[in-house]
């Protein structure tokens, strides 16, 4: 209604209206007005960035306009709606982590399907990446139970199957096989060491014991050997870990 001189009513409204607050006022609208300016300016710039990145380029601009505590009452309803999903993801994680009851394609299809739900915000499309998606199921304590009872052929299938369903490609599948039963053949080799290692506890002491136990070290290890005593000296055994 007014092109010619309504920034100046409104700035007169507000310091009649708000005496004591006019400066305050203002000075947000102000802010306000450069942030969606930067952000327009920036837009395609953030659109190609990775979702934690471009949030991160966002929140850290709103806080130099309008610092932390303020920006996060301004855009509340961005962080209580961040904050649920977090905590919908962690209680997702923590009952299928405990679902002793579930086949592992039931606990995957679970999994995929909560992270599907959530598609439309910057956090699930950073989650649907399948190398994390995979990272987050292997590490679930039910279906890591589940594939250690597994044969060890078996249990590869089983790996591979999941991986499949995740949409990795076969030949992406063939190379993490390959990649796994060279982690297999360390384990199996940690747990060949840490049987004799055991006998020599039980057979000898003082410094023969921890001669021998030098000895197999290298046997078992090679150049990694000095790496094994370190950690053994420092009260840790990696091949005693789950």
């Amino acid at each position: 209604s007014y092109p010619n001189n309504g920034v100046a009513l409104f700035d007169s409204i507000i310091r009649l209206a708000f005496p004591q607050l006019a400066e305050q006022i203002l000075a947000l609208i102000n802010n306000m007005d450069n942030y969606q300016a930067w952000h327009e300016d920036n837009l395609l710039t953030l659109n190609d960035l990775m979702p934690l990145e471009r949030d991160g380029r966002i929140w850290k601009k709103r806080s130099e306009l309008f610092g932390e505590e303020l920006a996060r009452k301004i855009w509340s309803d961005e962080v209580t709606e961040q904050e649920q999903r977090q905590q919908t993801v962690t209680n997702t994680l923590e009952m299928l982590d405990k679902a002793d009851d579930m086949t592992m394609d039931e606990r995957l299809f679970l999994l995929q399907s909560m992270l599907k739900e959530q598609n439309d915000t910057d956090v699930a499309a950073f989650l649907m990446d399948k190398g994390m998606i995979s990272g987050i199921y292997f590490n679930l304590a039910s279906v890591q139970k589940d594939l250690h009872e597994l044969t060890q052929q078996d249990r590869q299938a089983q790996i591979n199957d999941s991986r499949r369903q995740l949409g990795f490609s076969e030949k992406d599948i063939d190379y993490l096989a390959g990649q796994d039963s060279k982690h297999e053949a360390r384990w199996q080799n940690g747990y060949g060491y840490m049987a004799k290692r055991n006998e020599l506890k039980g057979d000898l002491q003082g410094e023969a014991l921890t001669s021998a136990i030098a000895q197999l070290q290298i046997e078992f290890f090679k150049h990694e050997a000095p790496t094994i005593n370190k950690e053994e000296q420092q009260g840790f055994y990696r091949y005693e870990r789950p």
